[in-house]
């Protein structure tokens, strides 16, 4: 059907109010113009034309500023995962366990860009009572179940009984990541956990994929740790 055998049923409003709530419609149809005196109306020229240009610029910068936002997020990236990799082999070349404990609760923190980052383990006997370092904690049986159920990881927007891992400062952590860690040579449950004093710092769409990787190299060193130490023990006695 051609578009005079109906055009006279539409007013001129119609049409701006078309235009008004397409604002995309002459942009994505040029050829629109084809047949349309565009000249001199009441003194002024409507230059689509020009019109045009200036929409398919704005949507070329929008373009290269999504595109400038996903590469510097990349360098972020890179740079974090960077440090990640640094902080790992210094806990893998320290000279002992405490220097460990204090590479992963205060270098991490730093790269993580957290207030807090602490390792906290059930040591109901004690064997790890003469391990002092800063960001240690250690916990009664059963508190892992209790904070964490189920779970290998909980992201906790508003922290109230969680941030009881983070011992003297349990009172100013608002929001925390808990993942579970566990020292097999002991038998020992655990976690791994940031803090921030900032509530909802973190949330649900958070990635959890460095996390889970910093949590498996904290349980790694630990366990080396300690049977390096049990292997000291043993050729002593």
């Amino acid at each position: 059907m051609d578009i005079q055998d109906y055009a006279d049923g539409v007013t001129a409003k119609a049409v701006i109010r078309f235009l008004n709530k397409n604002p995309d419609f002459l942009a994505e149809n040029p050829s629109t113009f084809e047949k349309q005196d565009l000249g001199l109306k009441d003194g002024s020229i409507v230059d689509f034309q020009r019109l045009q240009v200036e929409r398919l610029r704005e949507k070329v910068e929008n373009l290269e500023q999504r595109q400038r936002s996903l590469v510097q997020a990349a360098k972020s990236n890179t740079v974090t995962l960077s440090r990640l990799e640094r902080a790992v082999l210094q806990m893998i070349s320290a000279p002992r366990l405490e220097d460990a404990l204090e590479t992963i609760t205060a270098d991490m923190a730093q790269t993580m860009k957290v207030d807090e980052v602490v390792v906290a383990l059930e040591d109901p006997f004690g064997t790890l009572s003469d391990t002092k370092a800063k960001g240690f904690y250690r916990l009664t049986q059963g508190s892992i179940m209790n904070l964490m159920l189920d779970n290998d990881i909980m992201v906790v927007p508003q922290a109230y009984q969680e941030a009881m891992v983070f011992g003297g400062t349990d009172d100013v952590v608002q929001s925390c990541i808990l993942t579970r860690i566990y020292i097999e040579q002991l038998g020992m449950e655990g976690v791994l956990a940031f803090g921030s004093y900032e509530p909802g710092f973190f949330t649900e769409e958070d990635g959890t994929q460095i996390v889970s990787f910093l949590s498996k190299a904290v349980e790694g060193v630990i366990s080396g740790w300690l049977a390096k130490q049990n292997k000291i023990a043993a050729v002593q006695a």
